[in-house]
């Protein structure tokens, strides 16, 4: 029998229940890193924006075998990752995927409205959307 050595190469792909373009703030996020390599991989790291990620339950990140949790997202989670598997051969960093975190509407209210001129009730739908302004290197808040 002949075995080859192989450099790990990885695969990352985003959640199949997950819909990348509307992933919105409190959502869940999973990521799978698919590995070809020959000897099996030792150790798979992952890394948001070029830094490093730690298994954190307290931070919602949870790190299983070939899997990365985040959950709860936030804006702060927006950002390019990447999953790298190492094995004796060397470190194979997979295609990189960029998440784009939606924000959610901070409140919202119903209310009904009745025109006596025009003897018509109509459904109001209130959104109250924050609005963060840099202005002077600090961060303001504005309602729209």
């Amino acid at each position: 029998m002949i075995f080859f050595s192989v450099v790990p190469s990885g695969t990352l792909t985003l959640g199949s229940s997950l819909n990348a373009s509307n992933i919105k703030e409190g959502d869940d996020v999973y990521f799978e890193c698919s590995v070809r390599a020959s000897p099996a991989p030792y150790k798979i790291t992952w890394r948001h924006n070029g830094r490093e990620l730690s298994h954190n339950v307290a931070k919602k990140v949870i790190i299983s075998n070939q899997s990365l949790v985040l959950q709860k997202v936030t804006r702060a989670d927006t950002g390019v990752y990447t999953c790298t598997a190492h094995n004796s051969e060397g470190d194979g960093v997979s295609n990189s995927i960029n998440l784009n975190i939606k924000c959610k509407p901070r409140s919202s209210s119903f209310f009904l409205l009745y025109n006596f001129t025009t003897d018509i009730l109509q459904a109001v739908l209130c959104l109250r959307c924050f609005l963060r302004l840099w202005k002077n290197n600090r961060v303001s808040r504005g309602v729209i």
